[in-house]
């Protein structure tokens, strides 16, 4: 993922969240190191994993598949390329936060292996003003 990218990026963003990254967060990890992954299809951005690592820990910062796309494995493929850098940079740990009621991603989590470690109150803000928990779920690399 370049800076370029962005623009595509920001269309699957706010098709796929209620409240969506602005650029600058998009930026930020672009430019700080984090390992930032597009995933093209047809050769256009059909989603893309944002992974970042501190010392042994690695957390997936965000995964999204354009809605089109979802349901052929490309979430999979973005989540198995994340836990592959994190076993790649010496992680030994790899978290992530999910709203419970994403079932989708819920259950390929688990099947990827994760499990949950915590839950985080009022975490994810809902575009009507309301919050949702977090399940915090983690998995060795």
């Amino acid at each position: 993922m370049l800076p370029g990218d962005l623009s595509e990026v920001l269309a699957i963003e706010r098709q796929v969240f209620d409240t969506p990254w602005t650029i600058d967060f998009f930026l930020s990890c672009v430019r700080d190191g984090s390992r930032c992954r597009l995933l093209e299809v047809d050769g256009k951005p059909g989603g893309y994993c944002i992974l970042h690592q501190v010392r042994d820990r690695a957390e997936i910062y965000t995964l999204a598949v354009s809605p089109p796309l979802q349901g052929h494995g490309f979430g999979r493929l973005l989540l198995r390329d994340a836990i592959s850098g994190a076993r790649d940079g010496a992680a030994s740990s790899v978290v992530l936060e999910v709203r419970p009621g994403n079932t989708r991603a819920v259950n390929l989590y688990e099947s990827e292996g994760f499990t949950d470690l915590s839950r985080i109150a009022d975490y994810f803000e809902n575009s009507d003003g309301t919050t949702e928990d977090a399940r915090v779920m983690s998995r060795r690399p």
